[in-house]
């Protein structure tokens, strides 16, 4: 394919088509240059014995639609113009404006396919995937389709990646089995999956580390080097379109800070404030949790137990002080179904009502597993603590928190069985 003097410049470099296995594309800025090249192209197939799909071939103007729409041919047969086509997984529009919508939209339709197949077809073969196996193929079937492009196509406008977004926090709701009510923070602090628009970004930000490092007649290079200059003179350009999407996150560094402060401020979400290394048995002065990882809770091999135990942590119970939040009631007058003397709280329903026996056997009953599985002393010293403390100690030890799920667990069924308190 012959050079011209309309054909694309990198950074100085001449680019007149590129090649991926046996999909090629041909650039050019006029169509008389194009037309040459495809010409070149169809002599060139013509002396090595090749032959040009015709069904596959086609063209596109970029940018700017031409006044006069032109035509162009391959050893006569017309070459047919389209406004949107898949060039190498990448879906390519016309109007640059809105590729990246028809992209993001694609691949957010596939996502959300295979997520339905996960758990329809998964939770009927076992009853129901536990958040491990279900984190694993969270990040090999979905993450690849919800992150596809990112180096490409950054995230210059939120509208973008609302679909992704909406797939990923569905996917993550599900394998935590909480419902659309839930907070969006601990989706990913529970799970230690990155929200997507901070893993798109990151993938973003790699990939440019990684061009700038190629050498420097390598085309990915000069592409990035161009699309500076053309930052530079203020014109529409993908180094622009990365610093756009960075600037568009929440906090433009990490994603901890945001999930943190939400967590800290939420007044739904009291029992995710304070947390502990999941050694603390073993620290003089425990240590906090990390603020995203994989819960150890999320291991536990009784589904009944460790979806109590997430539905307590993320709030989504059926305690008062969560059901009555939705019908307007005042966080004062959320009272216990029991006692009907202080709120139905989280921490008044674990260890503090006295209004059912029931309760105070299984409370019991967790002292002694406790017992047998830390000892009498860590048992003496965890009594001098609030409730509170006892909570996050158990929660967060690996041998504690089976116990403490399974407690939980028979705790909720059991104020489930009776009907809130309604203050007439």
């Amino acid at each position: 394919i012959p050079e011209t003097l309309d054909d694309v410049l990198l950074n100085g470099l001449r680019v007149s088509h590129l090649e991926q296995a046996d999909d090629i594309i041909i650039f050019a800025k006029s169509p008389e240059a194009l037309q040459l090249k495809l010409d070149a192209f169809f002599a060139w197939c013509c002396r090595n014995l090749l032959v040009i799909n015709g069904r596959k071939s086609w063209w596109m103007p970029l940018g700017c639609r031409p006044v006069a729409i032109p035509s162009f041919n391959i050893n006569g047969a017309d070459v047919p113009l389209e406004h949107e086509k898949s060039y190498v997984g990448m879906i390519l529009n016309s109007s640059l404006s809105v590729e990246q919508r028809a992209h993001t939209a694609d691949k957010a339709a596939r996502a959300h396919r295979i997520s339905c197949l996960v758990f329809g077809v998964l939770d009927r073969k076992c009853l129901e995937v536990p958040p491990r196996p279900a984190r694993k193929l969270y990040m090999g079937l979905v993450d690849p389709h919800l992150t596809h492009g990112a180096d490409v196509l950054p995230d210059s406008t939120k509208i973008a990646t609302k679909k992704l977004e909406t797939v990923q926090k569905t996917y993550l709701r599900k394998l935590l089995r909480v419902g659309p009510r839930s907070k969006v923070a601990p989706l990913f602090t529970e799970t230690g999956v990155s929200p997507i628009r901070y893993r798109r970004a990151d993938l973003a930000v790699r990939y440019l580390g990684y061009a700038l490092q190629r050498p420097a007649e390598d085309l990915v290079r000069c592409a990035v080097l161009d699309s500076a200059s053309l930052l530079a003179a203020r014109a529409k350009s993908w180094v622009g379109d990365l610093a756009k999407a960075l600037s568009l996150l929440p906090v433009p560094v990490g994603f901890d800070m945001p999930a943190d402060d939400e967590i800290e401020c939420s007044a739904k979400l009291p029992l995710l404030r304070g947390r502990l290394h999941e050694n603390c048995f073993l620290q003089a002065r425990p240590r906090p949790a990390p603020v995203s990882t994989f819960r150890g809770y999320l291991k536990l091999y009784a589904r009944e137990h460790r979806t109590a135990l997430t539905r307590l942590l993320l709030s989504d119970h059926g305690l008062a002080v969560e059901r009555l939040r939705y019908e307007g009631v005042a966080h004062e007058d959320r009272m216990c179904r029991f006692c009907l003397v202080e709120v139905e709280d989280e921490m008044h329903a674990l260890f503090a009502c006295d209004g059912n026996e029931e309760l105070a056997r299984l409370r019991s009953a967790l002292d002694l597993d406790v017992a047998q599985v830390k000892g009498h002393a860590v048992m003496d010293s965890l009594r001098g603590l609030d409730s509170f403390s006892v909570f996050q100690y158990l929660a967060a030890d690996s041998e504690t928190v089976p116990s403490l799920a399974r407690f939980v667990h028979k705790v909720l069924r059991l104020f489930d069985d009776v009907p809130i308190y309604r203050n007439a």
